[in-house]
Order: C-alpha cells, then structure tokens, then sequence
C-alpha cells in the first residue's frame, strides 16, 4: 500500500512540475528535493530528475510547434550558446561530493522560492510590435 501511495504521489508531483517546467521553468524546485526526500542520493535523484525533463522538453517542443509558436532557427541559435554551459554544470553536478550537491541545491532552491515570491517589476518595450513566429 506504502508503494502504490509513493508512485502516486509521484506522478502527482510530475505533473505539477513538468506544467511548472513547461509555463515558466522552476519545477525541479518541487520534484528534485521530493526525490531526495524519498531516499534517492543526490546525484542519481537529479539525473532522475534530468530524464524527467528531457521528455518533458520534447513534449514542449512538439506541442510548441503544433500551435505554431515555435521559431526554430532562433531556438537553435540559442541553445547552441547554452550548450557548452549546460554540458560543464552536468559534469561539475556528477564531480562534486553528494553532501556539497545538496548545499548547492539548497541555495538554488531557495534563490527560485524568492523569485516567485517577491514579483518582478513588468517591463513593456513601447512601441514594440507582439511576437509573431515568422519560421518553423
């Protein structure tokens, strides 16, 4: 019974933070400290957790594209300057020891609670005209 209550309550949270990590970013924030929580080591609770995102990007993009509102040469243009950033914070978070990780994580963690506390100020560019895709 313990275990049919863990795996819903997982896939519960799996829902809210993959709508989390589709609307606005910031999912991991509920998902990766539950898996902690749970008993998983650090590192394989965030490489657990990567995976999640990986197909929860996919899916993104698929239904992004689908709605038309999806600009594939400047998704490409970007990600390929955060490449090279995301593949060396991949190999610092599996280096660095468990008890570290979780420190770090913690300060990350709360870092995004302030920022979806505390709202941002709403900038508006006059005179710009709304996106529209012009490509995809």
């Amino acid at each position: 019974m313990q275990d049919i209550l863990f795996l819903l309550l997982l896939v519960v949270v799996g829902i809210i933070s993959g709508f989390l990590n589709v609307m606005a970013g910031g999912g991991s924030a509920i998902s990766l400290p539950l898996l902690i929580f749970f008993g998983l080591d650090s590192p394989l609770a965030n490489g657990t957790n990567r995976l999640a995102i990986f197909i929860q990007t996919i899916a993104s993009i698929l239904s992004f594209k689908q709605e038309k509102f999806f600009e594939f040469k400047t998704s490409l243009k970007l990600a390929a300057f955060a490449l090279p950033g995301a593949v060396a914070g991949a190999i610092l978070a599996v280096k660095i020891d468990s008890v570290l990780f979780q420190r770090v994580l913690a300060i990350f963690i709360f870092a995004i609670l302030l920022t979806v506390i505390i709202p941002g100020r709403k900038q508006s560019a006059p005179g710009r005209p709304p996106y529209r895709p012009t490509d995809g």
